[in-house]
C-alpha cells in the first residue's frame, strides 16, 4: 500500500499488496481484512465487490450508494472509494472482493488499465443494456444472489486452493 505522505492523501493499493507473483486475479472476503472496511482508498487494478451479507454504504468519489446482499459493484482503476458497514444491520457486512487486471478477462483490452476499456468486452457488455454506461463505478442490484453467489464462491474456493 502506497501513501503519498500528506495527511489528506488516499491509500493506494498496488498489485503487490494482494496478487501472487505472475497472477492476474485475486479474491478474498472482506472479513479477512476488516481494517480496510471504512477506509477510503484506490487501487491500480479493477475490483468487483459482491455483497453476501449485511448492509453498507458504498462511497465513490462524492456519491453514496446503499449496498445489500446480492448487490454487485465494479470499481474502476484509480477511483477513490470505500464500503462503510451498517453496524445496526442484523447480519455483519461481508463481501467477496474480486480483483483483476483488465487483460485477465478479454484479450481485446490488453494493455488498458481502465474500466472503460471493458465497454467493448462481450463479457461485460452483456451485463448492461446500453453501451457507454460505464462510469468510475458500476453497480448491479438484483435478486440473482444464488447465481452470482455460487459463482463468486467457486472463484473464491478455487483461488484459495490454488486451482487454475
Amino acid at each position: 500500500m502506497k501513501n503519498t505522505g500528506n495527511a489528506d492523501s488516499i491509500c493506494v493499493f498496488t498489485r503487490d499488496d494482494f496478487f501472487r507473483p505472475n497472477e492476474k486475479v485475486y479474491i478474498h472476503m472482506s472479513n479477512e481484512f476488516p481494517d480496510y472496511i471504512g477506509v477510503i482508498h484506490k487501487h491500480l487494478f479493477i475490483e468487483m465487490v459482491y455483497i453476501i451479507s449485511g448492509t453498507a454504504t458504498h462511497v465513490v468519489l462524492d456519491k453514496r450508494y446503499p449496498a445489500k446482499k446480492g448487490d454487485l459493484f465494479i470499481i474502476n482503476f484509480d477511483t477513490p472509494h470505500a464500503f462503510f458497514s451498517d453496524d445496526r444491520a442484523s447480519e455483519p457486512f461481508v463481501a467477496y472482493d474480486l480483483m483483476f487486471t483488465p487483460d485477465f478477462l478479454d484479450q481485446s483490452i490488453t494493455g488498458s488499465d481502465t474500466l472503460e476499456a471493458l465497454n467493448s468486452s462481450f463479457l461485460f457488455y452483456s451485463l448492461f443494456h446500453e453501451k457507454n454506461q460505464f462510469t468510475p463505478d458500476v453497480s448491479v442490484s438484483g435478486n440473482s444472489y444464488n447465481k452470482f453467489g455460487e459463482l463468486f464462491n467457486k472463484i473464491y474456493l478455487e483461488h484459495r486452493g490454488r486451482e487454475k
